[in-house]
């Protein structure tokens, strides 16, 4: 057992393994405090969200099977359908459904307050929802209309659980009481009261003869489901406890600490068995997943797995060690920059392949790197809100752009080279001088997040693309609104034609194709299966490449609008494209760590290089 073990090494050597512990848990997951942590059984993965962030982790290998885009302000709960195939989320006054690709199905509306919870009924057939305006609502999950609505509680909701066979909702408030509700027609069955402090989670037993309560007084409780008594206590008093889970064999209850303990429980006597130093910060959601597999997330942004009979971390949850982010080629052809997960540039020779530099300096991931029209400047931008210009010839930093406060996402150069555009998680388009390094104007372009920018060919115009659905054409010369491309779904990028007639926007499987003039939408190009990340136009115009979730490459032939060639064989989603100027060939980046030229009149890859 960990605490025995502990015992037993010298003092030294428990520190060490304590700072190790410590070290681990530098390696964030998330950009944000992770509120919400949710188990798919169908696929074997977990959900964890924040802050405009939803991340889908494999269990097998603990690592991003994806990140699937959320134009939410903050994530506040998760849960996903009994069926695998959709999942819901709280956020603010809203909960919204999608299906497993990240497209909306439906939103629902109807709380005053904040969403704090959301759960399925175990048929799928309802949601619950649990709100800060101390309210629960019943939602038809295949009409979306609300089934009741009733006043549970005198303050805030924090835990909501439906019982095993669907007859009975129990909930937990910051009211101190837990109550039991009869799901068929709203009324109160029981009220529960015992705790000192809020009742923060609740889990029922399999047999649903027993509800266990996690609570801010320290405890946890053990009520008979029936007539409420309490059954069992724990005896030791400490943290406030947030979160509870139960293990799939009922032996064990596990529950999450505000100071970012794992607790380990018999569920028969609530007895303590050990404690776990887990994570640097309150433990947001736990979860058993079986295999003695406990995870848990934490507001010190991470996810992490537990083996619960040896109280022994198991790999932590990441990305792949260093994918690429973005690629760019330089417009002569000579050099293509490579921006990746660790916050190294790389400069690559594009006729010999072989590294010419690698640029340092940034101490998050790159989002994007772009050049200059010119080939002189490079512009390099991170999760930490950081933008950099380098001097290409040299590899020096000539300019440090501060002035975002969340991650930049985007940055595009004025064709002529003077302006930088920058586009944020902070929902503002800043311009920028590059010459001098300074500040031209700030403009809150979107409600949400800003997912592209791009200037038109003539430099007239600014296009900007965002999470709230919406692409936006902009006079540059003062950021004057011209018209706004409005779109029935989540849209990731957007680029203009050469000759600045068309302007597509890439969304889930489907582009776009949008004529400027008119400011109507032409024609759509169908060719993914899931999310497409990336739209480039090939210099001469006769080419569309876009790159997704589905690691798939579609190039398109614009003068037949049909697709000439697929490639496939990068395997994991395809972040970033590039064209050569001579329009035949393109360079990709992918979170499988690799860097690829391709062939596009042969339809064949060139090279492939390893980012490590």
């Amino acid at each position: 057992m960990m605490m025995k073990i502990l015992k037993a090494l010298p003092a030294l050597i428990v520190l060490i393994f304590l700072l190790d512990l410590n070290a681990d848990a530098q390696q964030t997951t998330h950009t944000n405090a992770i509120q919400a942590l949710a188990f798919n059984p169908i696929t074997n993965t977990v959900a964890s969200g924040s802050h405009n962030e939803i991340n889908i982790w494999n269990l097998d290998n603990h690592r991003l099977a994806r990140a699937l885009p959320d134009r939410t302000p903050y994530v506040l709960d998760l849960a996903f359908h009994p069926d695998g195939n959709s999942y819901a989320i709280a956020s603010h006054r809203t909960i919204r459904l999608w299906d497993n690709s990240g497209r909306q199905i439906r939103n629902l509306v109807g709380h005053r307050g904040l969403v704090q919870v959301v759960r399925f009924s175990p048929d799928g057939s309802m949601l619950a929802s649990a709100s800060a305006d101390r309210t629960i609502i019943f939602w038809n999950t295949e009409t979306g209309e609300i089934i009741r609505q009733i006043d549970a509680h005198s303050a805030n909701i924090n835990a909501i659980e439906f019982s095993n066979d669907g007859t009975y909702l129990a909930s937990g408030s910051s009211d101190r009481s837990l109550r039991i509700w009869d799901t068929s027609s709203g009324n109160e069955v029981r009220n529960f009261t015992g705790h000192d402090g809020c009742v923060n989670d609740i889990i029922w037993s399999k047999d649903d003869q027993t509800i266990f309560t996690a609570s801010d007084d320290g405890r946890i409780f053990a009520w008979n489901s029936s007539n409420g008594n309490i059954i069992n206590r724990s005896n030791s008093v400490g943290a406030q406890q947030k979160s509870l889970t139960i293990t799939p064999d009922q032996n064990y209850l596990i529950s999450g600490t505000q100071d970012g303990q794992i607790k380990i429980w018999t569920t028969n006597s609530l007895q303590e068995l050990r404690t776990i130093t887990a994570h640097q910060g309150e433990i947001s959601n736990i979860i058993a997943v079986g295999n003695n597999k406990v995870v848990t997330s934490s507001h010190d942004r991470m996810v992490s797995a537990w083996d619960y009979e040896t109280g022994q971390s198991l790999e932590p949850f990441a990305e792949q060690e260093n994918d690429v982010r973005f690629v760019d080629v330089t417009s002569n052809g000579r050099f293509i920059a490579s921006g990746n997960s660790d916050g190294s540039i790389i400069i690559y020779d594009a006729l010999t392949r072989e590294e010419v530099r690698t640029l340092t300096g940034h101490n998050d991931i790159i989002r994007v790197t772009i050049f200059n029209p010119e080939n002189t400047q490079l512009a390099s931008a991170d999760e930490s809100g950081r933008i950099f210009i380098w001097d290409v010839a040299s590899g020096n930093r000539i300019h440090n752009l501060n002035g975002h406060s969340e991650t930049v996402t985007t940055l595009a150069y004025s064709p002529d080279g003077t302006v930088l555009a920058s586009g944020s998680t902070d929902n503002t388009v800043r311009l920028w001088n590059t010459r001098s390094g300074q500040s031209i104007s700030v403009n809150r372009a979107h409600q949400h997040n800003i997912n592209a920018v791009a200037f038109s060919p003539d430099g007239t115009m600014i296009a900007t693309v965002s999470a709230d659905m919406n692409a936006t054409l902009w006079n540059a010369a003062d950021m004057t609104r011209i018209t706004t491309l409005n779109h029935d779904n989540y849209v990731n990028d957007g680029h203009f034609s050469p000759d600045g007639r068309y302007f597509v926007v890439g969304s889930f499987q489907d582009l776009y194709v949008w004529n400027v003039q008119t400011q109507r939408q032409e024609y759509t190009l169908t060719g993914h299966r899931e999310w497409i990340n990336t739209v480039r136009f090939s210099p001469d115009g006769n080419y569309l490449a876009s790159g997704g979730s589905d690691f798939k490459i579609v190039v398109w032939d614009m003068n037949q609008r049909t697709i000439k060639h697929t490639f496939t064989e990068h395997t994991s989603y395809v972040n970033s494209i590039s064209f050569f100027p001579d329009s035949n060939s393109l360079a990709s980046g992918s979170h499988d760590q690799t860097l690829r030229i391709w062939d596009i009149g042969q339809g064949l890859g060139l090279h492939t290089l390893v980012v490590n």
